[in-house]
């Protein structure tokens, strides 16, 4: 799971990692499997983006 905002500096080349891993993702048949989470704002921890994140970790889990 890659997340990033539309105002983070630290993510501000995460669209780029995205397409990157994207190419590995689908050489591995998995592309489906990168989850991209892109939202409006800054660097903080949102509710939203904390729930988002929780769940994710909860369905993988739930998948081994």
């Amino acid at each position: 799971m890659l997340v990033s905002a539309t105002e983070d500096k630290y993510s501000a080349d995460a669209c780029n990692i995205e397409a990157q891993a994207r190419e590995v993702y689908r050489l591995l048949d998995a592309e489906d499997r990168l989850v991209h989470q892109r939202y409006n704002g800054g660097h903080a921890i949102t509710e939203e983006r904390f729930v988002n994140i929780l769940n994710w970790t909860v369905q993988i889990v739930n998948e081994i």
